[in-house]
């Protein structure tokens, strides 16, 4: 997903709201977004790209109360990410 189009989905929601990050789909590890960013490049094109991280937090499943926050968004994602 190119910077721009996180940015356009970013634009919908709640600016005021917390932003947290999984590692994973099965949200195994998932927290507040890391200060620390990674710079790089893609073998294939060369094209540059940034890694986030979460921060690990030991209690990570007891952040939330229960509540389906994909099913909740509203947007439209696959039209960010397909253009």
């Amino acid at each position: 997903m190119k910077v721009k189009q996180v940015i356009e989905m970013l634009k919908e929601l709640d600016s005021d709201a917390q932003l947290d990050l999984s590692c994973d789909p099965e949200g195994n590890q998932y927290g507040p977004i890391d200060k620390g960013l990674a710079e790089g490049y893609l073998k294939n094109t060369k094209e540059k790209v940034y890694s986030i991280y979460p921060e690990y937090l030991e209690d990570a499943l007891d952040r939330y109360e229960e509540r389906d926050a994909i099913n909740a968004y509203s947007g439209d994602l696959e039209r960010l990410v397909n253009g």
